[in-house]
């Protein structure tokens, strides 16, 4: 039987989405991490309670086209890396019209550094790295990079400690593996760890949860795939560096609830730093107009959610990102790069965004495309810390109890909303489905509010400590509140 339960979920893996969780037999062990409601993991029956998707909220525009080498445009791939205080953002541009001057990706295209201390005001340093008509006054890290993502391997030797994956010039070359020890001189080997050359942004990081290097990339033919429309592919290896000798697996790609048109380009996917097991992916969905209108089309942003980076699922298909109004910079065209910066209680994300469609100027006069100068433009949104999705009971109320789990820590951390209209409470139940004596539903202190840590109390006692290591469930009994995550905490006392 569970032979067959494995052969249904690759099979729904490969159609971009996964079955329900299965019953849980043994208790969970969640230790003392963050645990998200981003899926059912954590709910084993509910009533009155619903996922939810929570769209961030725009900022505004963070960097843009303002110097000579980025002359004709912005590129929408990019990588945001938070590096301890400091925020870093590689960037790629144009100095001439990529479609219409000859070698312009190999001649006049630029991998570009900016960066933050606070994710909103961004700088352009002068590096002195890379000669631009006769200076080196300019933030150019290289020439004829566009589409690569720059991660941090912790384990590396100081020399190596970033990485930028990335292809050269048009995507040729093969995947090489660029290092560097202060994120800023690269040095581009001359192998390729691999033949594969996918026309899209690409993406690796180092698991930590696996001990891996991962890379999520489009799926290509070359690859031994067959592959009719844009979808995103997955590779693992131990040694990054190495030659890739792993083959590549389908997983993300549309199915049969996504229009004939769409397919997906980009895919942003990270695994998040701030909660166990949560993988986010942003995917650019390309809605494409008719086929005798070319190669073109719409986009804006999703997200899909995992738990192990394999077996995606998307609670929600609506746009995470979407376009902005008709004549706004982001009307047309939005594409989440790789990254995100956290700022005590609050995440930012970034997206390109132009008020054109994926035809860019190519089908434009010579003179209409001359107006079209320093395009593409990089804007910033704001989400709630893990506030991507949560469980949202209705204002008449509902309830929701987890399956079994065991813990570490003496307190108990709520990431929750109920505002002023709503509030919650939190019972502790036992192996035998009751309240754990002092942890019942009216023992629990009425939560009202909106904190990211919330420590829960029952009758102003908030010490979980001699429960430790037992299985237990906690029911939440909520009326108009959103429940974030949960997490097991040791409390600061002696």
């Amino acid at each position: 039987m569970r032979s067959n339960l494995a052969l249904i979920a690759v099979l729904w893996t490969w159609a971009g989405t996964a079955p329900a969780q299965e019953p849980v037999s043994v208790p969970i062990g969640v230790v003392s991490g963050k645990q998200l409601f981003f899926d059912r993991k954590f709910i084993e029956t509910s009533e009155g309670v619903v996922i939810t998707m929570n769209p961030p909220v725009k900022v505004g525009v963070v960097l843009e086209a303002d110097r000579p080498w980025e002359d004709f445009r912005i590129t929408s791939y990019f990588t945001v890396l938070q590096d301890g205080e400091l925020c870093r953002m590689y960037y790629s541009c144009f100095a001439v019209d990529q479609w219409h001057v000859p070698n312009a990706w190999e001649e006049h295209a630029y991998l570009c550094y900016a960066e933050s201390r606070d994710g909103i005001h961004w700088e352009k340093p002068n590096l002195g790295i890379v000669e631009f008509e006769g200076s080196k006054e300019n933030n150019i890290l290289l020439r004829s990079v566009v589409d690569g993502t720059v991660f941090i391997d912790p384990n590396a030797q100081a020399e190596r400690r970033y990485k930028l994956l990335s292809t050269v010039g048009p995507h040729q070359g093969g995947l090489r593996v660029s290092y560097s020890a202060d994120g800023i001189h690269f040095t581009m080997p001359e192998n390729a760890v691999s033949p594969w050359c996918p026309d899209s942004q690409q993406n690796a990081f180092w698991d930590a949860r696996l001990n891996k290097f991962v890379a999520y990339l489009r799926g290509r033919p070359d690859m031994g795939l067959e592959v009719k429309n844009r979808l995103v592919v997955r590779v693992e290896m131990e040694k990054i560096e190495e030659p890739w000798s792993a083959l590549p697996q389908i997983v993300f790609q549309t199915d049969a609830d996504d229009p004939a048109e769409v397919d997906f380009y980009t895919n942003a996917c990270v695994k998040y730093a701030w909660a166990n097991d949560a993988y986010f992916m942003f995917p650019a969905a390309y809605h494409h107009f008719p086929p005798e209108r070319g190669n073109d089309g719409l986009l804006d942003t999703g997200i899909a959610v995992s738990r192990d980076g394999v077996r995606w699922e998307r609670p929600d298909r609506r746009p995470y990102v979407p376009t902005g109004e008709a004549e706004d910079w982001d009307a047309r065209f939005v594409m989440t790069g790789v990254g995100m910066v956290r700022q005590g209680a609050k995440l930012y994300q970034y997206y390109s965004g132009v008020n054109l469609s994926h035809g860019g100027t190519r089908g434009m006069s010579e003179e209409e495309r001359t107006r079209w100068r320093r395009w593409g433009k990089i804007g910033c949104v704001e989400q709630r810390l893990d506030g991507f999705f949560s469980a949202d009971a209705e204002y008449a109320g509902g309830w929701l109890v987890t399956p079994a789990m065991t813990f570490d820590g003496d307190q108990l951390e709520l990431n929750i909303n109920t505002s002023a209209a709503g509030s919650a409470r939190v019972a502790i139940l036992g192996t035998d489905g009751q309240p754990v004596p002092g942890f019942s539903v009216d023992d629990s202190d009425k939560i009202m509010g909106n904190d990211v840590a919330y420590t829960v109390t029952w009758n102003g006692r908030a010490d979980v400590g001699a429960l430790r290591g037992q299985t237990v469930r906690l029911r939440f009994e909520m009326r108009a509140a959103k429940l974030y995550a949960f997490q097991f905490v040791k409390s600061n006392k002696q």
